[in-house]
């Protein structure tokens, strides 16, 4: 029927106008309604979504999840990804950059380059470009500028400032590169060297010796750093990192180092560096009486490191007034625990109380906290209030993760008791499942959830280095820790959870568990089952030693020569099996591991299973721990423990039983109790 009339026309608008608005409000319940699709999902979820779903986005999602998890055949791969590529998203850049590799693996070298032309057209700005940049720029060099420029510090500008390094002559682009924006890729630092000796009219200039040496100061070589320079340096930004690495080496790099140190003092007296600078005095014992004296007074009165190190040089008698002034400060944090430790060693129970006293718990990192509750329940004890102690202890339990306190409370009320660590049957891990990245960008969470964990990091670390972080952001260094660790780089990724594990707080409960899983990953499994079926040592031992001993990285060797993941000396593995090894056999992780598991083995069998003695014996030696067994008793070993001489020997036994314990029960959460409690409540 026609209809003519603006009367006939409008319900008909009208009619249309709703239909469209029913559709897209449909559509939006839909998506609100469809779960958020992450690496937990079956591969027949992710089929059936990708097959059925209405979402063309969440089709594209379940598309990439099932190239990242699946090993389908690229031509298997270039048909989940056909026709991803369409609009605007960030995820359409991922979906074309994917398409151009798979294309490459097929041989289509043709339509790849196409891929990669139309992914520089429609994103020339975003992470996932760079690889088009680096493929098609070794032909173009001026899209291996336009690479350099936009997205410095992505690894695929990385990899070009490396090869243009290599080839350049005179003019220090590709070093210059490496140094500010990527010190640490692999071979940047003989580079960064080879410039730095370059002292011809033909060399770096001062002001690129300057960079170089702040890239060489990351890197950790701080005398290359300070031998690059032509003049002492004079801003506290180039000033601190060369320094700082100058204390941690022999004698003449320290005396460099401190010289440095205190001229930046002077000089500097309000800057952030010197504040820090003050703090790494006072870690390497560098803060003597002459030095002291010598600071500006400004420092003197607003530093919480000159403070604690006066309270240690016995220069200021009143620790209390200090302890209460910088209460958030972690060099006081330190500072109270070997008050603490020295009165509990002395058995002046009243004493430790008082300083325990000095700080709250809740105010404290939960590392930090779970310490300081575990001795004041044990002061409690001593004091003669066991119901007292029994609640603290109770308390601590319900309220940490798990590690070494929350293992040491557990067996003060009779529970906590470890399975067996010899002759331990192989018992498979079940894997922890996937967990939300807390990172604040939000297409690096959409990455990490997609599975996409080097897409993720590449995106993250091209973000990062473009904003500058005014406050110090812990939810950013544990996106920044799981990250490294899951392309491999847990030397770095665990330095950093580690680090931030000593100084967060205040965060909830499932940041915490986030941060305390994350630092407790399953690496080399098959070795350590291998290990486990031939020595009979309990895999989570093996595992929680490597990761102390190496944070899982096989290729580290120690200033006094142990090498490999458990750090073995090249004369114990002698004796372990009567033949002689280099320092690369000992490398292979899956022979270190073997021989680390049977000296684990020896030594549990010479101390009848003691795990204290064990581990102390594994780190300074059998001979020195039998030495200390004789000279003390062992009816306390939390006692027994703090009394060991060697600081470093008290660190590692506290921090491989702490490990132990988390491995043992790492899918056991706080939170799930927190909520009980709550839930009763």
């Amino acid at each position: 029927m026609e209809v003519n009339s603006k009367e006939g026309i409008f319900p008909l608008v009208l009619l249309s106008t709703l239909t469209i608005i029913s559709i897209a409000g449909g559509q939006v319940l839909v998506r609100s309604l469809q779960p958020k699709l992450d690496p937990n999902f079956s591969n027949l979820q992710l089929w059936k979504t990708f097959r059925w779903s209405v979402d063309p986005s969440l089709r594209r999602q379940a598309a990439l999840l099932l190239v990242g998890k699946s090993k389908e055949s690229p031509g298997r791969q270039q048909r989940l990804l056909a026709g991803q590529g369409w609009g605007q998203a960030p995820l359409s850049a991922v979906a074309l950059k994917f398409q151009a590799q798979t294309a490459q693996k097929m041989g289509a070298s043709s339509q790849a380059k196409d891929y990669w032309i139309d992914l520089i057209r429609k994103f020339p700005k975003t992470p996932a470009t760079a690889d088009a940049y680096y493929i098609l720029g070794r032909r173009q060099p001026q899209l291996r500028e336009q690479l350099l420029n936009i997205l410095p510090a992505h690894p695929a500008s990385l990899a070009a400032a490396l090869e243009l390094s290599i080839t350049e002559e005179n003019s220090y682009q590709g070093v210059l590169h490496l140094a500010r924006w990527g010190p640490r890729w692999h071979g940047a630092a003989n580079l960064m060297r080879r410039a730095c000796e370059d002292f011809s009219l033909s060399g770096p200039t001062n002001e690129q010796r300057k960079s170089l040496a702040m890239g060489l100061a990351k890197t950790g070589d701080g005398l290359s750093a300070f031998n690059c320079l032509t003049a002492l340096p004079e801003k506290p930004e180039l000033v601190f990192p060369i320094a700082k690495n100058l204390l941690q080496g022999d004698a003449e790099s320290q005396k460099k180092g401190k010289s440095l140190i205190m001229g930046l003092l002077r000089s500097h007296p309000k800057s952030k560096e010197s504040l820090f600078a003050l703090r790494e005095l006072s870690n390497s014992q560098k803060l003597t009486h002459a030095v002291l004296s010598s600071l500006p007074k400004s420092l003197v009165h607003n530093s919480a490191s000159i403070a604690a190190a006066k309270v240690r040089l016995s220069l200021d008698k009143k620790p209390e007034l200090i302890i209460r002034r910088w209460h958030d400060h972690p060099e006081i944090w330190e500072l109270q625990w070997e008050l603490v430790r020295e009165s509990l060693l002395a058995e002046q129970w009243d004493k430790a109380n008082f300083f325990l006293g000095l700080l709250e718990s809740e105010t404290l990192p939960d590392a930090i906290s779970a310490r300081q509750m575990f001795w004041r329940g044990y002061v409690h004890l001593k004091q003669g209030n066991q119901q007292e102690a029994n609640n603290t202890w109770k308390q601590l339990i319900a309220s940490h993760q798990n590690g070494y306190y929350s293992w040491r409370a557990l067996s003060r009320l009779g529970a906590g008791k470890l399975p067996k660590l010899r002759k331990a049957k192989w018992s498979s891990t079940e894997p922890i499942l996937w967990r939300p990245l807390p990172s604040r960008y939000d297409l690096v969470n959409l990455l990490w959830r997609l599975g996409l964990e080097k897409d993720a990091w590449e995106t993250w670390r091209t973000f990062n280095s473009q904003r500058i972080l005014q406050n110090y952001e812990p939810m950013e260094t544990l996106s920044e820790g799981i990250l490294r660790m899951s392309v491999g780089d847990d030397w770095s990724g665990l330095s950093k959870l580690n680090a931030l594990s000593l100084d967060m707080v205040g965060k909830d409960c499932s940041s915490n568990n986030l941060l305390h899983q994350s630092q407790h990953p399953y690496r080399f499994l098959a070795e350590v089952e291998a290990a486990n079926k031939e020595t009979g040592i309990k895999p989570e031992l093996l595992l929680a030693i490597s990761k102390q001993e190496s944070r899982f990285s096989p290729g580290v060797k120690s200033s006094q020569g142990a090498i490999g993941l458990m750090q073995l000396m090249p004369q114990t593995a002698s004796d372990l099996t009567n033949q002689g090894f280099d320092d690369q056999s000992l490398d292979v992780p899956s022979l270190n591991i073997l021989l680390g598991a049977r000296y684990l083995s020896n030594l549990l069998e010479m101390w009848e299973d003691n795990i204290f003695l064990t581990l102390a014996s594994y780190n300074a030696g059998p001979q020195t721990v039998k030495g200390w067994v004789e000279n003390k008793k062992f009816s306390e070993p939390e006692v027994w423990v703090e009394a060991i001489p060697y600081p470093e020997t008290r660190f590692y036994v506290k921090s491989v039983l702490s490990n132990l314990w988390s491995y043992l029960n790492i899918h056991s959460s706080i939170c799930d109790i927190k909520s009980d409690v709550n839930n009763k409540n």
